[in-house]
C-alpha cells in the first residue's frame, strides 16, 4: 500500500500554526544579537571558579633503630640508638657514627674518638665484610684515639646483621689499623680484636 503524499495547503497551514503558538508562547525574538547589562549576567559567568588542582603530600620515610657505639666512662665503649632511614644501609650507619653524640649525650659524658672533619666516603658489605671508606681526615687520627676509633667502627658494623669483620680505607686505598694492643693488621678486623675495649653498657 502507497502513503498518501500530504497536500499543500495542509502543509502550509500547520507551519502557520507553528507559527502562531511559538507567538503565543511570549518568546522574544531579535534580528540581531546584543550584550546584556552587566547586572543581568550571572555572578558565575562574569567570576568562574577554576577547579583547584590536587596536590600530592609527602610520604614520611621509614626509619629503624640501630645501635651505634660511643665512647663513655673510661673511654669504654657505649651502645646508643640512632634511627636511620631504611633499609639501614651501612652507609647511614656509618654517617650516624661519624656524627657524634648528641647534645645531651655529651652533657652526661658521652664522646667519640673522631672528630667533626671525619666524613664516610662509601660503605658497602659483601660476604659479611663491611669495607668502609673514609676521607682523610680518619687516617690522620693518632694514638690511643685512632685505636677508640676503629673500635667504635668495628662495634658498630659488626652490630648489624649479617656482619663479621671490618675492612678500612682511606680515600680508596686499603688501610692497616691497630687492634686493641697496640699492633698494625691489614685487616678485615673483628670484634673480638677489641674485646678489651667493649662494654655492655647502653646509653638511656
Amino acid at each position: 500500500m502507497r502513503r498518501r503524499a500530504a497536500q499543500p495547503w495542509l502543509l502550509a497551514g500547520t507551519a502557520l500554526a507553528a507559527v502562531a503558538a511559538l507567538s503565543g508562547c511570549g518568546i522574544p525574538t531579535q534580528s540581531s544579537p546584543q550584550a546584556l547589562p552587566r547586572d543581568q549576567v550571572p555572578g558565575n559567568l562574569l567570576s568562574p571558579t577554576v577547579p583547584s588542582v590536587a596536590t600530592t603530600t609527602t610520604v614520611p620515610s621509614a626509619f629503624v633503630p640501630v645501635h651505634i657505639f660511643l665512647l663513655g666512662s673510661a673511654n669504654a665503649s657505649v651502645s646508643v640508638v640512632r634511627n636511620v632511614t631504611v633499609p639501614a644501609s651501612m652507609f647511614a650507619v656509618m654517617n650516624a657514627l661519624v656524627a657524634g653524640p648528641t647534645t645531651s649525650e655529651r652533657a652526661s659524658g658521652i664522646t667519640s674518638a673522631m672528630g667533626a672533619d671525619v666524613r664516610v666516603l662509601s660503605a658497602n658489605v659483601q660476604g659479611g665484610v663491611a669495607t668502609v671508606d673514609f676521607n682523610l681526615a680518619f687516617g690522620l687520627i693518632s694514638g690511643i684515639a685512632q685505636i677508640e676509633a676503629v673500635s667504635q667502627v668495628v662495634f658498630t658494623a659488626t652490630d648489624q646483621t649479617g656482619v663479621t669483620s671490618v675492612a678500612f680505607e682511606i680515600v680508596g686505598s686499603p688501610a692497616d689499623v691497630p687492634t686493641a694492643n697496640g699492633v698494625e693488621v691489614p685487616g678485615p678486623v673483628s670484634a673480638s680484636d677489641y674485646a678489651s675495649l667493649a662494654s655492655s653498657t647502653t646509653a638511656p
